[in-house]
């Protein structure tokens, strides 16, 4: 395979967690040396069978690792720690990974305080076996099909929809088109097949392929069965056939900024769904291009150029016919320029901790960012189209963006081709409100293990980015939680899927039996929340 469709591959392989996100700011993270030591061992949950091999991991609250792997008998020490505050884990593959303390899936885990020269024995870990999903994948004939990527999926809260996304690892069936995914944490699965035969189809013929199958056996997520897995549980026997269709063919017209072909350029039909199969092709000298075997989905049409200042991007859905016509017009990179202004709540930060990222609408577009100079002016360049804007600002957040005095803090703004978007204006504010308190269970007992929510009461605004606060225990068993001033609902749950409590569905579940609470910036307010029934997922 050419290294372009090496790049291609790994592109429309990746999975989304979240939607779009900006990288975390750089930040040291050698590890310190100290006097205290941390010890324990590692069994199996229910006998005294020693796990050795098992990697230790001791977080603090400074986010600094240290790691350490146990013996043949399963014990472990990790030395020379300072003294703070951590969060020691254990993982071993075939197994569920665990957190100290922690009473369920996903738990908060509880917080070691270590002080200079102490040791903390004891912290030991009862690891139970993953579960594991086996079965076959076979086309219409019944014969096997290799080289399927067949995956557990969970449903997220994305971009604004509710997507089902890969959790856990991924397996290939192999010559008999048998599959085996081991490592799965307890809960409910879906389980999809997705045949990429298809990926660098070129201009071909054959239209034949297969779509995106859920066992067991549909293409449609409604029809789909899901999988409980328990603790150490293997599910086998899952054997279900390919749904066989017509792939389609997207075609068009590639061009530079002149309007002359970009000849021997690559243009790639990418996607970040699991669930659709990418592809692309080399433009011919006439600047026409075929990409073929292209499966139902939403893509993005991209050509990038050597340098990196022109580029060519489409949006296209692909159903069940062919797409025909597109145009593709690269387009120099434009400039987005402005100034940070501050609320006058607090001394500004310096200049240099400030970075200011611009999110495409598309989670496959291409985006900008923009280090603020000491003038508190930032320059970014980034591709033509529509974009949002976040930041990493410490205490600061951000509270207004405007452009050319109109407010697009939620609208977010076109940023113009072959040009430049001046006069942006963000403002930032260290205004805030401080929102404490304790979660007490059904028999009026503290808990010391759980999720609290609080969400804008205004349903309009729970598709908003940063809508929803989440927050965990801390050591002491009480919860903290920084948010702007407003009107929200507080609700304190055992557990949540990972990735939906933004999920406007969810919200809605438990907006009833929610406590409310307006509180303004600068406004300090304590909280005594009692659990929520249990979502319905």
């Amino acid at each position: 395979m050419s290294r372009a469709g090496v790049c291609l591959v790994a592109l429309c392989l990746l999975p989304v967690a979240g939607g779009a996100q900006p990288p975390a700011p750089a930040r040291d993270t050698t590890p310190r040396t100290g006097t205290a030591v941390i010890q324990g061992r590692v069994l199996v949950d229910g006998s005294d069978h020693a796990l050795p091999r098992t990697q230790i991991r001791a977080t603090s609250d400074k986010s600094q690792t240290y790691d350490t792997n146990t013996d043949g008998d399963g014990r472990y020490e990790l030395k020379q720690l300072p003294a703070g505050v951590y969060t020691v884990s254990a993982s071993r593959p075939t197994y569920v990974g665990y957190v100290f303390g922690q009473k369920r899936q996903n738990g908060a885990g509880t917080r070691i305080n270590v002080a200079d020269g102490q040791t903390i024995a004891a912290v030991d870990f009862k690891l139970i076996h993953a579960g594991v999903i086996a079965g076959r994948v076979v086309d219409e004939l019944g014969d096997p099909v290799t080289d399927v990527q067949v995956a557990p999926m969970r449903s997220q809260y994305v971009n604004g929809t509710s997507q089902l996304l890969p959790s856990g690892r991924a397996a290939m069936t192999n010559d008999l088109g048998e599959f085996r995914i081991f490592g799965l944490a307890p809960g409910r699965y879906y389980v999809a097949a997705v045949h990429r035969g298809g990926m660098m189809g070129g201009n071909t013929d054959d239209r034949s392929g297969y779509g995106p199958t859920y066992y067991p056996g549909t293409g449609n997520v409604a029809q789909a069965q899901r999988i409980t897995i328990a603790a150490g549980q293997t599910v086998g026997g899952m054997s279900f056939t390919l749904l066989p269709i017509r792939t389609v063919r997207v075609s068009g017209l590639a061009l530079d900024a002149q309007g002359r072909p970009l000849s021997g350029a690559f243009v790639m039909a990418v996607t970040r769904s699991f669930m659709a199969a990418g592809g692309g092709a080399t433009i011919r000298p006439d600047g026409k291009f075929t990409i073929s075997g292209l499966t139902p989905g939403d893509y993005v049409l991209r050509v990038n150029l050597p340098g990196g200042g022109e580029s060519a991007m489409a949006p296209v859905t692909i159903a069940d016919s062919d797409v025909n016509d597109i145009q593709l017009i690269a387009q120099k990179s434009s400039a987005v320029r402005g100034r940070v202004l501050f609320d006058g709540s607090a001394a500004p930060p310096r200049a240099s901790t400030l970075r200011i990222f611009f999110q495409p609408d598309s989670p496959m577009g291409v985006g900008g960012n923009a280090q603020v100079k000491d003038d508190f002016t930032f320059e970014a360049t980034m591709p033509p189209g529509h974009a949002r804007v976040s930041l990493f600002a410490g205490d600061w957040r951000l509270d207004t963006v405007r452009l050319d005095g109109a407010d697009v803090t939620d609208s977010g703004f076109d940023v113009l081709p072959n040009g430049a978007t001046s006069r942006v204006e963000i403002g930032l504010s260290a205004r805030h409100a401080d929102v404490s308190g304790t979660v007490r269970d059904a028999n009026d007992t503290a808990s010391r293990d759980y999720v609290v929510l609080l969400f804008p009461q205004d349903p309009a605004r729970w598709t908003k980015p940063a809508a929803a606060f989440m927050a965990r225990p801390a050591a002491d068993g009480a919860f903290k939680l920084r948010v702007p001033g407003g009107d929200y609902f507080a609700v304190a749950l055992e557990e949540i899927e990972p990735g939906l409590s933004n999920d406007p569905d969810i919200l809605g579940q438990l907006r009833d039996g929610a406590q409310r609470l307006s509180i303004v910036d600068g406004d300090t307010r304590s909280l005594v929340l009692k659990f929520s029934p249990p979502v319905v997922y």
